[in-house]
């Protein structure tokens, strides 16, 4: 899940071929000019007193002076970036002297920078060979290894640098990152807690042993780790990420927050703890916070599409539609297969009060992508809101056809036959949904409604019930039970009761407002029933069946105008609804007499 030895790993041992070779100040200060070396050890035809005619002596020296001279001229070149400069000065100075250690490993080094790994390896490991106990030469060699993906000759090589000096700070550190790059914690971490040990503020050791207590899960410990490069290096973007990320998992939000900007701070680049603290705000419900996140991480680069989308949604959830169309139809326009950007923009559009532009989205999807679910799902929604309930029953019989695993469906059919009036195959669609899902309160909900609707109280009432049980929160079903008993005059009392629950889970809707007017008018309560009905009247505008109630209240006060008025009312906004007009020109016409 977490990347985080790879990169790391392939730094620190690039660092490692240079500065087994190199000083602070350039050569290293232990090893003198690679010439110099030569004629102190004693070159060819010399002996360790510097025996040799005058003549040998002086070709010798002046072989030395000018391996001294191409090495020099080969550092400046690689100072400056010219490798391949710097190694034809080194193949030069090798030359001239062919014995030299430190040419074979510069040139050794140099060679990797170049990506002439095979040349590398057989230069250097032959001067591992050639000096087994040097252990420049096997930590560089094992760097190359592992650069390469021969993890075991690597952590062989600096094995063999342990024995020789088991407090190797170079070899600890390198072979406890590549145990851990291949899953060996327990090994990696015994290596690094060794070093920690020896030395409490090495951040490098500090660092990795915290990534591996990260992957062990021993989190107290990694967070240890981590604390102490955090605190003796200020700017330290990846350790305050992982803090995040453990904090993050405890469920510190306010910590893990922290962390996050702290590692944004020190690489603004950072997308993944953007990422991550942006769906930290998303869910404490900060969706300002995340907007602006997901925004600033837009304009980054790569500015990748999935970033985009994921903004695009954020707009969504927001009300934003508008904002959400630009930037989805700009992902459009360069992928222009992007079926879920082109999803996303047809959600947009129905946000807009645009469904005829939602639904030619959501056909172009599914003519490439006929068997797309969530498109037919969302198609199928969209053109019941355009009144094709007709098209919309054929595309979600489509989807049974495809999909039975899906308990929306069924809730999505069944309701369409009910707004239909087809109760019989309401009721079946129905129970088949129930018998796949029968825990799924919803489906429960509108089977109560088909029973309804086809004259079985008592089984409404059951499934009511079983809905309820399933779901104590679910506001509809509770208004539906306390509804239906107040409108056939019984269980007054348990009526009240259920109106109460669902209005408290729902405050706002003028409907579970007119019903608790209903069930007071029902128990004769007239004064809190218009109380309440005039409440919902406000609520829900010209709706035919709240004004109706509010003249049954009325008349039952006896203010006969305001009855009537308000009957009128509730036939004028009927929308031709037969039953309704019969019904309350009766009303009409009684109270008249």
């Amino acid at each position: 899940m977490f990347r985080f030895l790879l990169l790391p790993l392939f730094a620190l041992l690039a660092a490692v071929l240079v500065l087994p070779v190199y000083g602070a100040e350039g050569p290293l200060a232990t090893s003198p000019p690679a010439g110099q070396a030569a004629a102190g050890r004693g070159g060819p035809g010399l002996t360790a007193s510097g025996e040799g005619s005058p003549d040998l002596q002086a070709a010798q020296a002046a072989a030395a002076a000018n391996a001294d001279y191409e090495f020099i001229l080969g550092y400046g070149e690689e100072m400056s970036g010219n490798w391949e400069g710097a190694l034809d000065h080194y193949r030069l100075a090798l030359k001239s002297d062919p014995s030299s250690s430190e040419i074979r490993l510069q040139m050794g080094a140099v060679l990797v920078k170049l990506g002439k790994i095979d040349e590398a390896v057989s230069i250097v490991g032959d001067e591992a060979r050639r000096n087994p106990g040097d252990l420049r030469a096997l930590l560089l060699l094992a760097g190359i290894y592992s650069s390469r993906g021969e993890k075991d000759k690597a952590l062989a090589l600096y094995g063999q640098v342990l024995k020789l000096d088991p407090g190797n700070r170079d070899a600890l550190l390198l072979a406890g990152i590549l145990y851990a790059s291949k899953g060996d914690y327990d090994n990696g971490g015994r290596l690094l807690e060794t070093l920690v040990s020896r030395n409490n503020h090495d951040m490098a050791a500090d660092y990795y042993l915290g990534l591996i207590y990260f992957h062990q899960k021993h989190y107290n410990k990694a967070v240890s780790c981590l604390k102490r490069v955090v605190k003796y290096r200020a700017v330290s973007g990846s350790a305050n990420f992982y803090l995040g990320v453990i904090s993050d998992m405890k469920g510190d939000a306010g910590d893990a927050s922290g962390y996050y900007q702290a590692a944004i701070s020190a690489d603004p680049n950072n997308m993944e703890a953007r990422e991550r603290l942006g769906q930290l705000y998303i869910r404490s419900g900060q969706s300002a916070k995340a907007i602006r996140q997901y925004e600033e991480m837009k304009a980054l680069p790569p500015g990748s599409a999935e970033i985009r989308k994921k903004l695009a949604v954020l707009y969504i959830e927001d009300g934003n539609f508008a904002k959400a169309a630009v930037l989805l139809k700009a992902i459009l326009a360069k992928d222009p297969g992007d079926d879920p950007a082109r999803y996303y923009l047809s959600y947009a559009l129905e946000g807009l009060k645009r469904p005829k532009d939602a639904e030619v989205e959501l056909n172009t999807i599914l003519k490439h992508n006929p068997g797309n679910i969530q498109a037919m799902l969302f198609l199928g929604g969209v053109m019941t809101e355009l009144g094709q309930r007709r098209q919309a029953v054929s595309i979600y019989r489509k989807l049974l056809v495809v999909d039975k695993d899906e308990p929306e469906i069924f809730v999505y059919l069944g309701s369409l036959y009910l707004d239909l009036k087809d109760y019989g195959k309401a009721l079946a669609v129905l129970k088949e949904g129930e018998s796949r899902f029968p825990k799924d309160s919803d489906i429960r909900f509108y089977l109560a409604i088909a029973y309804q609707k086809t004259g079985g109280f008592d089984d409404m009432v059951a499934q009511l019930k079983r809905a309820i049980a399933l779901n104590p929160s679910h506001a509809e079903a509770l208004n539906y039970l306390g509804y239906s008993y107040a409108e056939k005059g019984t269980n007054l009392g348990e009526a009240l009761q259920y109106v109460k629950r669902a209005l408290k889970l729902k405050p706002g809707s003028g409907y579970i407002v007119d019903s608790l007017g209903w069930v007071y008018y029902k128990m004769g309560r007239y004064g809190d029933a218009l109380a309440q009905l005039d409440r919902a009247v406000s609520l829900v505008k010209n709706d035919p069946v709240i004004l109706e109630h509010l003249g049954d209240v009325y008349r039952s006060l006896d203010r006969r105008a305001d009855a009537i008025a308000a009957w009128k009312k509730s036939i004028e906004y009927g929308d031709g609804d037969a039953g309704l007009r019969a019904r309350v020109e009766k009303k009409i016409e009684e109270f008249r007499k």
